[in-house]
């Protein structure tokens, strides 16, 4: 069975690294993390978004939805 939750990625050109992933019910407390990461953010972006993961817990790359994204100073 698939369910959704919300991850902070930092994306850097084809690079991502998951910083934190929250529970499908925990949107406003990963825009809040999402934001305070961006604060100290040098390279890239930060993206918060909502990912399909399968029952192995693995996220299914080819879908997601992106709810907030913040650039790094300077870009």
């Amino acid at each position: 069975m698939e369910e959704t939750k919300f991850v902070v990625l930092r994306v850097v050109g084809n690079d991502e690294a998951v910083l934190k992933i929250f529970g499908e019910d925990d949107k406003e407390a990963a825009l809040a993390y999402g934001e305070s990461a961006a604060k100290e953010n040098t390279a890239g972006t930060i993206a918060c978004i909502r990912a399909w993961f399968d029952a192995a817990g693995q996220r299914r790359d080819d879908i997601m939805e992106i709810f907030e994204a913040w650039k790094a100073e300077g870009l």
